[in-house]
């Protein structure tokens, strides 16, 4: 592949979404696509208000901008960088409160602030990292707090990253168009054991105290998406309630901060102690802050643009892989430059004779930035198409965030695929000198992949060099979004830009190319009893049946892609149209393990995990945090223990269902491939 050019891309960083897309569009028209597409979408967007957001400590009169220099000493140059902090999506308006440190906004760092004040209409002064902004936003909001103030502890910076001063911005939009999208709390509807509605009739617990006792648990089926619960005849509504502004999708007034900001506003002492880190918190019976934030985001209605281009297969021309990428102006160039090469090296080869058998859908994206816009928009629009025929997506997100790390994304299906194409990069690599290690894994990606992978369940892959290693407590740090650097600053050679290049273009190959998909069902059987393993120790979790099934799973997977099996995947010894089956069921094996609903900010793919040091279901990562906080709602309405067990282990249970249907439809679905073969053991002609 030549050498990566983003100077065209650089000049365009000040243009209009519209314009950076119909230059794409031209882009790709000259490199060689025949059939290039460009659509617009008109959404609702969250927008910085004409004056930056603002934080004032009520007892020194101090007003201070989201990066904490003072209101009154802002610069000419300051405005567009202080605008550019603020939370999308957030509700507006100004709010009066006491400051509460909640460190994580974990379960048990929300329990000790309720044990010490009244959380109403306070604002809370949270730390990104460990878990979803979107799961930590809807238990403050749950607790009743009006506002929340977010930082990133320069403890959990990588090294040599330097933001104590920079503040940030963050979206609340879990993807698509707001306008369309639910606002605010949505009511939901929990079913209660019958012996419940009886003592309620009984006096024994009024009716009155198990609505309440229902308001508080509804965190824990909020936690695990259970939009119902069937257990008996008596069901209990909750009431919606509908943000206060229109285009908010919560009621927290919600400001991104820099650390130095916090840091002020907490009094908490120096972070540093010789060479050791010492994370920002406030200080024992420290008096509390109260200061006024005031948050004035806009809401417009705005046209997002997509590119689309197709390069058609010809054997299976309705089987897409699709390739996606962003044009947003923070962005820099770089991701819609490694496109570009891609699109020039792929059509110069059908120039040279090259037929693909399947179709290469190349895809930039708008609106990223506020949430995924621009590929919610386009999925949704097509999905019944991509349902059937999506065999795989390709990510370009941000693929060059730093230089020390090489890291590969996939779902567990494309792991060998991706893992294959990792060693061979690591080879060339060792050859050259400074090498990055190897890390491959199954985590959620954020970015545009959001829609394919967790809505359709199609098989993904992404290459990208980070500055360090995804941690616990680093891991949702992308959650915020710093005015970005350049490409040419980030990696001014851009060999860094050419080898994800290289690795994608590798993917593409064979994604398109192999007559039976690169994909591998043993390794989700492994990854579904890799994730069994760090909960084994807990019987009431899981079931005999529930292992049982995934043990059986692992051996059919197994026996699918044994020796003996070998024919049966060789395309030159089977029929076409049974080849063609195959691929349907190794494409499709990941949609059994899609669930209905989950917490927010967690993928509804199951195969997806959260970053943490035990590898396990995702809906179950924050089980014990939830059984936590109903058993503390069930004691201030006074319910017996077994009143507790009962309805803090009903969602608990709903999950483990889930994962034990997605597993026994994910074995029939292998079974079926088995029988497409005659050398199937089961067969007896």
């Amino acid at each position: 592949m030549s050498r990566i050019d983003t100077r065209s891309f650089s000049s365009l960083s000040d243009e209009s979404e519209e314009a950076r897309a119909r230059y794409l569009y031209r882009q790709w028209v000259g490199l060689g696509l025949s059939d290039v597409r460009l659509s617009n979408h008109s959404v609702l967007l969250s927008v910085p208000g004409s004056t930056p957001n603002t934080i004032t400590d009520r007892s020194s009169h101090q007003c201070f901008l989201p990066s904490g220099i003072p209101c009154d000493q802002r610069g000419p140059n300051d405005l567009p960088m202080q605008q550019f902090s603020y939370a999308a999506y957030s509700a507006v308006g100004s709010l009066q409160g006491e400051l509460v440190d909640t460190q994580y906004a974990s379960v048990d760092d929300l329990r000790k602030a309720k044990d010490s004040m009244n959380l109403t209409n306070q604002i809370a002064v949270v730390k990104l990292g460990r878990a979803p902004l979107l799961y930590k936003l809807s238990l403050l909001s749950e607790l009743g707090f009006g506002g929340v103030l977010l930082y990133i502890d320069p403890c959990d910076n990588p090294p040599g990253r330097h933001t104590s001063h920079q503040a940030f911005r963050v979206t609340l939009n879990p993807g698509g168009n707001a306008a369309i999208g639910s606002s605010g709390k949505l009511g939901i509807c929990v079913s209660l054991p019958y012996y419940a509605q009886e003592r309620a009739e009984n006096r024994y617990l009024p009716m009155r105290n198990l609505q309440w006792q229902v308001s508080h648990t509804y965190l824990l089926y909020n936690i695990f998406g259970h939009v119902q619960i069937q257990i008996s005849y008596m069901r209990v509504y909750l009431a919606g309630e509908t943000a206060s502004v229109g285009g908010s999708l919560t009621n927290l007034l919600v400001q991104p901060i820099s650390a130095f900001l916090a840091k002020t506003l907490l009094s908490s002492p120096s972070s540093r102690r010789g060479d050791s880190c010492v994370p920002l918190a406030m200080p024992p019976n420290t008096e509390r802050k109260t200061i006024t934030l005031t948050v004035g985001n806009q809401f417009f209605y705005r046209k997002i643009y997509n590119v689309v281009g197709y390069l058609k297969g010809k054997r299976n021309p309705d089987r897409y892989v699709l390739v996606g990428s962003r044009h947003d102006s923070d962005q820099g160039g770089g991701a819609s430059a490694i496109m570009n090469q891609l699109i020039a090296a792929l059509t110069e080869q059908t120039k040279r004779g090259w037929v693909p058998d399947r179709t290469t859908v190349f895809c930039s994206w708008g609106g990223s930035a506020l949430g995924n816009i621009g590929s919610y928009e386009w999925g949704k629009d097509n999905s019944v198409v991509l349902q059937s025929s999506a065999v795989a997506y390709v990510s370009l997100n941000s693929p060059v965030r730093g230089t020390e790390t090489l890291r590969a994304t996939a779902s567990p299906t494309l792991l060998q695929l991706t893992l294959d194409i990792q060693r061979r990069q690591l080879l060339s690599c060792i050859r050259g000198g400074n090498c990055p290690g190897p890390n491959v894994s199954s985590l959620q990606l954020p970015g545009d992949v959001s829609f394919f992978a967790n809505q359709l369940a199609v098989p993904t892959i992404e290459f990208a060099f980070e500055q360090t290693k995804a941690e616990e407590t680093t891991s949702f740090l992308s959650e915020a979004q710093f005015s970005a650097e350049s490409p040419e600053t980030i990696d001014p050679l851009f060999k860094f830009h050419e080898t994800i290049a290289k690795m994608t273009a590798e993917a593409i190959l064979r994604l398109v190319n192999d007559p039976v998909l690169p994909f591998y069902p043993l390794d989700i059987a492994l990854d579904v009893q890799n994730k069994f393993r760090g909960i084994t120790n807990d019987k009431n979790m899981v079931s005999t049946p529930m292992l049982s099934s995934a043990s059986t799973l692992r051996d059919h997977a197994a026996f699918f892609q044994s020796e003996t099996m070998r024919p049966a995947n060789d395309p030159k010894e089977r029929d076409p149209s049974h080849v063609r089956m195959l691929n349907d069921v190794l494409r499709d094996l990941e949609k059994s393990f899609i669930i209905p609903q989950t917490l927010p900010g967690v993928y509804r793919n199951l195969l997806y995990s959260l970053p943490g040091k035990t590898p396990q279901f995702s809906i179950l990562r924050f089980s014990q945090e939830s059984a936590r906080y109903c058993k503390m709602a069930s004691k201030e309405v006074k319910l017996n223990s077994a009143d507790q067990e009962v309805l803090c282990q009903l969602a608990m249970n709903q999950s483990l269902s889930f994962i034990l249907r997605a597993i026994q439809s994910a074995e029939r679905l292998v079974c079926f491939g088995l029988d497409l073969f005659e050398n199937d053991p089961s067969d007896t002609k």
